[in-house]
């Protein structure tokens, strides 16, 4: 029997290839933090406590924050790995993609890294519900739910457990 996971899902970087503009990044991130729905409750207490002690008055845990203090910065990562969660991340570097790629296309490359994205969490978590932030103009996390949506099938004929759910969070 599998075991339900749920899969708390955000992006770095953006659609765009003119690296020389200052808000065009060289790398699309995606990384999902796994949690059985048993622990949820113990990571984001965990969470919140990591952000009170290191982030006082920021609303957010983010790198940003930390800044060049590595010390600091592995303080913060040695209590998180004491959290029940797993990471799941798929790294993109656009400035591999070829002149030529239809990845240059908006539409393209969202489908080509949401399919990506479908295929390895499908076949790592056959029971999985993503929770994303579907706020503002995203279109990564639009197009990802449109694709969640309309790719869920099983990973084999025979595989009865495989579900997928796909939840916007209010947080």
């Amino acid at each position: 029997m599998v075991s339900q996971k749920i899969a708390y899902i955000d992006e770095f970087g953006a659609f765009g290839f003119k690296f020389e503009d200052p808000g065009c990044s060289t790398h699309f991130i995606l990384t999902a933090i796994i949690v059985d729905p048993s622990d949820v409750e113990t990571v984001k207490n965990g969470v919140v406590e990591i952000r009170k002690k290191y982030f006082q008055s920021a609303p957010e845990i983010k790198s940003k924050y930390v800044g060049k203090d590595y010390k600091r910065r592995l303080k913060v990562l040695a209590e998180m790995r004491k959290l029940p969660f797993k990471i799941f991340a798929l790294v993109y570097d656009k400035r591999k993609i070829f002149k030529s790629s239809g990845l240059r296309y908006k539409k393209s490359f969202y489908k080509f890294i949401n399919g990506l994205a479908y295929h390895e969490l499908s076949v790592c978590f056959p029971k999985i519900e993503v929770v994303a932030d579907e706020t503002g103009d995203n279109d990564f996390m639009k197009s990802f739910a449109k694709c969640m949506r309309e790719r869920i099938t099983p990973t084999s004929l025979f595989n009865d457990d495989f579900t997928f759910n796909y939840k916007i969070s209010t947080q």
